[in-house]
């Protein structure tokens, strides 16, 4: 199956790199920062970032034992100046354990964690606690020492730091909040973070069967495997459409339909791409997607509906959407 019939209408011609990661290699480092509450923002080689996707993961490296417990934050900033960068999204504060490399998903407090194509980006951590309530970012605590560092004077893999606190829409560098003001710059810290351009939108109502890829990658030319996980049926069928995005950000809700669930995709935009059997606990779908650098930076949003026929009602049910940017 090709994504032709969909793809054709987009025009769209964006530069875009197979990029993934951001930040430094999360290895142990001599140096544990004294200072509490900081800001620590990735100038290093794997920055800007121009690769369209999300921010879903990152990892940080801290193996003191007393550190445990403490608290650090990460962000995403887009550039916004030769030497400006502001805080377009704030993830979930975590709590180290001192064993070593730490990985979590990025799981957004506030903000939009979207990398969107011709726009650059960088990454960086806050050695605090914070909290959303829906209205309020709070900071809850302040650490010190967590994230392991080598330096000072290091611009091989640099890392800048600011004594601002970190909110949504702060500027760091130029126009903004100082960077490396108290002198001792030259950092690199072990913090990365991984890019993804397919991300789980999962909707408000609850879902019953999953949308997966087998690929963290919509690339042109390549082929993409989805699959359908299913959470109980084994005599069942899906439909599955491709359609322009109509939710903003994975946290969007999307259009309610009573009894289906979420429809993420601007209705009348989606084409049917497969339809298939659920005769097993995963139904993979394989998809091609054409070489045309044209389509780089183009958006598409995957959903499927399936049905289960071993009960009675046939309950039809919406699936989580895939939100992908095409990249190369």
């Amino acid at each position: 199956m090709r994504l032709t019939t969909l793809l054709a209408s987009l025009t769209l011609a964006l530069p875009g790199l197979a990029q993934t990661e951001i930040g430094s290699p999360t290895i142990n480092r001599p140096i544990n920062d004294v200072s509490t509450g900081i800001l620590m923002l990735y100038l290093g080689g794997t920055q800007p970032a121009t690769v369209p996707g999300a921010i879903v993961r990152w990892s940080f490296f801290d193996n003191e034992p007393q550190t445990v417990g403490q608290r650090v934050t990460p962000f995403l900033c887009e550039q916004t100046g030769p030497s400006s960068w502001t805080v377009v999204a704030i993830g979930t504060s975590r709590a180290s354990t001192g064993m070593g490399e730490q990985t979590h998903p990025f799981e957004t407090l506030v903000g939009n964690p979207v990398m969107q194509p011709s726009k650059s980006y960088t990454a960086g951590v806050a050695s605090a606690g914070f909290t959303w309530n829906g209205a309020t970012l709070t900071q809850t605590s302040t650490s010190g020492g967590v994230i392991d560092f080598d330096g000072y004077g290091l611009q091989t893999d640099r890392w800048a730091y600011s004594t601002a606190l970190l909110t949504l829409g702060l500027v760091l560098g130029t126009g903004g909040a100082p960077l490396d003001s108290l002198g001792s710059g030259g950092r690199i810290y072990s913090a990365r973070f991984l890019v993804q351009s397919v991300v789980s939108y999962p909707g408000c109502q609850p879902v019953g069967d999953v949308l997966a890829s087998r690929d963290s990658a919509l690339l042109l030319g390549s082929p993409l495997t989805l699959e359908i996980r299913p959470q109980s049926s084994s005599n069942g069928a899906y439909l599955l459409w491709a359609g322009f995005p109509g939710v903003a950000q994975p946290s969007s809700c999307g259009l309610s339909l009573p009894g289906l669930g979420d429809f993420l995709l601007i209705p009348g935009s989606q084409i049917t791409l497969a339809t298939g059997a659920i005769d097993r606990r995963t139904v993979p779908i394989p998809l091609a997607v054409p070489n045309e650098s044209g389509l780089i930076g183009a958006v598409l949003m995957f959903q499927a509906l399936t049905a289960d026929f071993q009960v009675p009602s046939i309950p039809v049910r919406l699936t989580n959407g895939l939100w992908a940017m095409i990249a190369r």
